[in-house]
């Protein structure tokens, strides 16, 4: 979700969205990782959250 220097930009939304997916299937560290980038998104304040919140891990 940082970017790499001048060749990625940052995009919080695809970041979220590659540990949304490895949640999906389970991945305890992306479970983490999901957790973790909404609630510093979330710390940015309004607006700068443009991602859903997460939604519960399958069971």
């Amino acid at each position: 979700m940082m970017g790499i220097a001048q060749l990625l930009a940052p995009n919080p939304e695809a970041g979220v969205q590659g540990f949304r997916k490895a949640a999906a299937q389970g991945n305890p560290a992306a479970i983490q990782n999901l957790e973790t980038a909404l609630a510093g998104l979330a710390a940015q304040g309004p607006g700068a959250q443009t991602v859903s919140p997460a939604a519960p891990p399958p069971h």
